[in-house]
C-alpha cells in the first residue's frame, strides 16, 4: 500500500482509493501520514446477493469495514451492486438489495460514513440504481458510485444517466475505451474470448468522458472523480507514468468552469 500511495502522489493525484482487502488500521494511518494523501474512498469488491443465509459473511465484513472507515476518517466506502439471478428482474433485485443495505446504511451513519453502491453487475443503468435508492427511502448514508464504462456497456451514456441520478451520485469512476462492435462482440463470445472493451487514453475513446464531467458539474457535483485504471490492462493503454498525468490534465480542465466573460464597458454620456 505504501508503494501505491507513493506512486499516486508522484503521478499528481489529489487522493487515493484504497482496496479493502488486507486493510490494516495502523499501517494505513502510517502510510497516509507519510504521504499526506487523502483517502478518496475505500473500495470493497463485495456484492450482496440479497439472500440472508448467503450474505452473512459479506455483511460481517462490511460492518467491519464501516467501522474501519470511520476510524480512518474516510467518509466513503464503495461496494458493488447485487449479482443477477435467473428469474429475478432488475426491479426485484433492487428491492431485495435495499432490504439488506438499509441496516448497513444505519451503521454507516453512526460512523459518519457514506455507503456507495456501484453499478457494477446487474444494476448497471440509471433507472435500476434509482429504484435501489428509492427502495431505501433515499437513506442519507447511502448513495451511488457511478461507473461510466459499465453504463456505456449497457448502452447508456452520461447525458441520460447523470441528470437522472443527479445528487444521488456521490462518487464517479471514469475511463475511456472503444466499445466492441456488436458483430465482433458476438463473435468474441462464441470464440470464448474475454469480453471487454479496448481501453484508450482519456478523451480518445467513445465513452463521452468530457460530457460526463460537464454534466456532473451541471448538477453541482463536488465529489471525487476516480480514474478507473486497471494495471492488468496495460496492453490497451499507455504506461501509467504517462496515462495518469495526462488523464488528470483532461479531467481538471473539463471540471473547471469556464471563466466568466467580463462585459465591455459601455460609453456613458455625461
Amino acid at each position: 500500500m505504501a508503494a501505491r500511495a507513493a506512486q499516486a502522489k508522484a503521478l499528481g493525484c489529489d487522493g487515493i482509493e484504497l482496496p479493502a482487502a488486507k486493510l490494516d488500521l495502523k499501517t494505513t494511518r502510517t502510510v497516509l501520514e507519510e504521504t499526506r494523501l487523502p483517502v478518496a474512498c475505500i473500495a470493497a469488491a463485495i456484492a450482496l446477493e440479497a439472500r440472508p443465509r448467503h450474505d452473512q459473511l459479506a455483511i460481517a465484513e462490511l460492518q467491519k469495514l464501516i467501522r474501519l472507515a470511520g476510524e480512518l476518517n474516510c467518509p466513503l466506502l464503495r461496494i458493488w451492486d447485487t449479482p443477477s439471478r435467473s428469474g429475478r428482474s432488475m426491479h426485484a433485485a433492487a428491492l431485495a438489495l435495499a432490504t439488506v443495505l438499509s441496516p448497513l446504511a444505519d451503521l454507516a451513519a453512526e460512523h459518519n460514513v457514506l455507503l456507495l453502491v456501484e453499478n457494477r453487475i446487474s444494476l448497471r443503468t440509471a433507472d435500476s440504481m434509482w429504484n435501489l435508492m428509492e427502495a431505501t427511502s433515499s437513506h442519507p448514508a447511502l448513495a451511488v458510485a457511478w461507473n461510466l464504462l459499465i453504463a456505456a456497456k449497457s448502452g447508456e451514456g452520461p447525458l441520460l444517466s447523470v441528470p437522472t441520478l443527479n445528487s444521488r451520485i456521490q462518487y464517479a469512476l471514469v475511463c475511456d475505451a472503444q466499445l466492441p462492435a456488436t458483430s465482433a462482440h458476438k463473435q468474441s463470445r462464441r470464440n470464448g474470448e474475454l469480453d471487454r472493451p479496448a481501453y484508450r487514453a482519456i478523451g480518445a475513446g467513445e465513452l463521452q468522458v468530457a460530457n460526463c464531467v460537464s454534466r456532473l458539474r451541471g448538477i453541482g457535483y463536488e465529489g471525487w472523480i476516480a480514474i478507473d485504471f486497471d494495471p492488468t490492462l496495460i496492453g490497451d493503454i499507455p504506461d501509467p507514468e504517462m496515462y495518469v498525468p495526462q488523464a488528470l490534465i483532461e479531467l481538471r480542465q473539463w471540471s473547471t468552469p469556464p471563466a466568466a466573460k467580463i462585459p465591455k464597458p459601455r460609453a456613458i454620456r455625461l
